[in-house]
């Protein structure tokens, strides 16, 4: 698989959740199949990943400072 940093950070903040890919995609208003994309590959639509964010109440800038801060 290809390096892919933010499917990684997004798989790793729903499983904190203790969330499975399909109720994300149930708690996000998105198919199953979204979910997977955007974490396996990383591609979607910003609508798609506002909405997975959103699921899990988070924000871009907050998915990507927690993501520099597990860096350190």
């Amino acid at each position: 698989a290809k390096n892919n940093p933010l499917g990684s950070s997004l798989k790793r903040s729903r499983e904190e959740r203790g969330l499975t890919q399909e109720k994300l995609a149930e708690l996000a208003n998105l198919s199953t199949r979204s979910v997977r994309r955007l974490e396996s590959t990383g591609e979607g639509t910003i609508h798609s990943l506002q909405c997975y964010l959103g699921a899990l109440g988070l924000s871009l800038p907050g998915l990507l400072l927690q993501r520099t801060e597990s860096l350190d």
